[in-house]
């Protein structure tokens, strides 16, 4: 038994054979689009999520399903949404995210890479509309195959006539070789690219001209029924009386590749140190430390927790708060409104604060920001890396952006309306 399981270890690692893999499925893929489906008069809407192990673990996620379940609600106030998982996990996240009141699960633990079986039962609940949320999933970085399981799903689903989005995605600087190819197989689809680096990028690849688009996130309507709200509000308006600056901070374990837990625990303690020389140097600044990933392992509480002790241990109580739990993806974007300024280490909490007219300073994860801030028109000198976060020149980086945030502000309200109207085009469905 364990040889076996040591040699079923082996070919999924093994280069040679994933490749082999990958090529049998996109072989088997082809041929499914030469099968004619045709659905007609269908009814609800099924999402296919970019992670269907947690579905909404990232509030990245999160908040592109709810701006998808929001715009076919306004259409259909009472028709079935469907969301396909892999695994109790996500079952029980989607229970506690109370995404909509009726919602059902597509069960694909043991079928998830099949994309046959996968649209067999999408074809069973002939949807009127299928969504895709393409993020950061469409490259193959992460799992070359489920890539290929979304570009066909869509490709399939438009076949047969379903009105189908495929939202926004990025496109990485090194795709799996492979995925480029699917993408010229499928080349008459359209493909919404939601950066305009990853655009580049997309069409250098795959020789196809994309659609430029902004993320769908960008979608997303606040709320504020949640209990920490009036917690919060009443924080910053009484610190706002008093001309005082608040400026959300969040640092997460995988701004970098971490050997060791002691290489973790250094960097956040490098980075309270300078959010403490920052209040010191900036009597008006005040932080609230605000999580959103609290997915096993690579949650942002691991980092922030160690932050927040240093920062009491400096005498600072009276100018921090902070948030233990992670909001939900709606709840964040109210919490973003409040701010004067956020400092973001995840994608998607710089998208709720720039969705609502507020200025960032990010840190640089995956060639993820650059092409966000592109659509904005501000520069790179907003961009830290990990090595800014915990060296010196944090402090100048930070000066400048403190020192330019009423300029700032004013710049990221007058580009947001353009950057609006390209997050629409997420909504487009397309269909033969």
């Amino acid at each position: 038994m364990k040889i076996l399981t040591k040699f079923k270890t082996y070919l999924v690692q093994n280069k040679i054979f994933q490749t082999y893999s990958f090529k049998w499925h996109l072989y088997n893929v082809r041929k499914l689009f030469k099968i004619a489906i045709s659905i007609k008069d269908g009814t609800g809407l099924v999402i296919i999520p970019a992670a269907p192990e947690t579905v909404v673990g990232s509030r990245g996620d999160e908040a592109m399903i709810t701006v998808a379940i929001q715009n076919f609600r306004e259409r259909f106030p009472k028709d079935v949404i469907y969301i396909l998982v892999n695994g109790n996990i996500a079952n029980e996240n989607i229970q506690k995210a109370h995404l909509d009141n009726n919602i059902k699960v597509i069960e694909c633990s043991n079928t998830i890479y099949s994309v046959r079986d996968v649209f067999n039962q999408i074809c069973i609940i002939k949807p009127a509309e299928v969504v895709i949320i393409g993020a950061d999933c469409m490259g193959g970085v992460y799992s070359p195959k489920y890539s290929l399981v979304l570009l066909s799903l869509y490709k399939l689903s438009v076949c047969a006539g379903i009105r189908t989005s495929l939202f926004g995605f990025s496109y990485n600087e090194h795709p799996y070789k492979g995925i480029n190819k699917a993408f010229r197989y499928m080349n008459d689809l359209t493909y919404n690219i939601r950066d305009p680096h990853s655009l580049e990028r997309f069409s250098k690849f795959t020789h196809i001209k994309g659609n430029l688009v902004a993320d769908a996130a960008f979608l997303l309507k606040p709320r504020i029924d949640f209990e920490s709200y009036d917690e919060i509000k009443s924080w910053v308006d009484n610190l706002h009386i008093h001309e005082q600056l608040v400026i959300a901070f969040n640092f997460h374990p995988m701004l970098r590749k971490y050997n060791q837990e002691s290489e973790r625990v250094n960097d956040a303690k490098s980075v309270a140190k300078n959010l403490v020389s920052a209040l010191k140097t900036h009597s008006n600044v005040n932080f609230l430390l605000l999580p959103h990933d609290d997915r096993n392992g690579i949650g942002d509480m691991v980092m922030l927790d160690i932050i927040n002790t240093i920062l009491l241990e400096s005498g600072f109580a009276n100018r921090i708060l902070y948030l233990r739990n992670v909001p939900r993806a709606s709840h964040l974007k109210a919490i973003c409104a409040l701010m004067d300024g956020v400092i973001s280490g995840r994608l998607h909490l710089a998208i709720a604060s720039l969705g609502s007219g507020v200025p960032v300073l990010v840190g640089s994860y995956q060639d993820k920001f650059k092409g966000l801030l592109r659509h904005f028109k501000i520069s790179n000198d907003y961009v830290l890396s990990i090595e800014d976060f915990c060296d010196e020149s944090f402090q100048d980086k930070f000066n400048q952006f403190i020192s330019n945030l009423s300029d700032l502000k004013i710049h990221v309200r007058q580009e947001l309306p353009a950057v609006m109207t390209l997050a629409q085009n997420n909504l487009k469905a397309y269909y033969q």
